[in-house]
């Protein structure tokens, strides 16, 4: 099997996250109740766009690595 292009990779990274981010999983997180005095719904966006970042990263990290 082939490994997946940087391209590729970063576009699906893109489209898992855009999906995290829509209503339907978004409103899952929408609810009173809170972690620390910090509501579900801001730890819910900022964990995923951190995650994303990260992922990001190592991936990119990695890529220029390669020769």
């Amino acid at each position: 099997m082939q490994q997946p292009t940087l391209k590729s990779a970063l576009l699906i990274i893109f489209t898992v996250f855009l999906l995290l981010l829509q209503y339907p999983l978004i409103s899952i997180a929408n609810q009173r109740a809170t972690v620390l005095d910090i509501p579900q719904l801001y730890l819910y966006i900022f964990g995923t766009w951190v995650l994303m970042t990260v992922l990001l990263g190592i991936l990119l990290e990695n890529n220029r690595l390669k020769p």
